[in-house]
């Protein structure tokens, strides 16, 4: 858990919001429980010791894909709760983190595209695990 604060540390305080390392699931993930190989959506609800959201995935057959729900803090103080997603993708499993929310936003609606801008995942096919994690700063 800390090498993967670290990598989102870095991450964060390099200007992106991509990480590169494989973070554990959440106590409330079941391994294996969330994979689509194929084109569509799939929404799930979680919850971890200091927060809890609902996100849906959606993956396009043009190797293009868009998430979005809320995420909420619950924890006092210097916590971060993220929604993480291992994409299955053309050339392997990448990892991306797509909402955060803790100290001053506790609560976080969002909608994004993590194939576009310069920094995109490229090649997205499905979707290998969905991570609620949380960080300690």
């Amino acid at each position: 858990m800390k090498r993967l604060a670290s990598a989102l540390l870095a991450a964060v305080f390099l200007g992106g919001m991509s990480v590169a390392a494989v973070p554990v699931a959440s106590a409330a993930t079941a391994p294996g429980a969330t994979a689509s190989a194929a084109p569509g959506c799939v929404t799930e609800t979680k919850e971890v010791d200091w927060g809890y959201g609902t996100i849906t995935v959606c993956v396009n057959e043009d190797g293009s894909a868009r998430a979005y729900g809320d995420l909420h803090c619950t924890a006092p103080g210097a916590v971060h709760v993220l929604w993480e997603i291992g994409w299955e993708t053309t050339s392997g499993v990448k990892v991306s983190t797509v909402a955060m929310a803790g100290l001053s936003d506790d609560d976080v609606e969002f909608d994004v595209d993590p194939s576009a801008g310069a920094d995109g995942i490229e090649g997205i096919t499905g979707v290998d695990e969905i991570y609620l994690t949380e960080i300690f700063m």
